[in-house]
């Protein structure tokens, strides 16, 4: 249980750090026709924090 919670929680911190950087750098988005607005970035950012220090917290708590 404590590899996959590590393993979890750097996934879910690498999300952040790429969704971070899109919010940084500007850079598009788009699945398909539809253009993903950056705020949805955010969005992402706080759940996936959420799940990477819950992770953490589960593994070394």
């Amino acid at each position: 249980m404590f590899t996959y919670l590590i393993i979890s929680g750097t996934f879910f911190a690498l999300i952040v750090v790429l969704h971070g950087m899109r919010l940084v750098c500007r850079w598009p988005a788009q699945i398909g026709s539809f253009q993903i607005p950056l705020w949805a970035s955010g969005l992402a950012i706080g759940l996936a924090a959420g799940l990477a220090s819950w992770a953490f917290t589960l593994a070394f708590g």
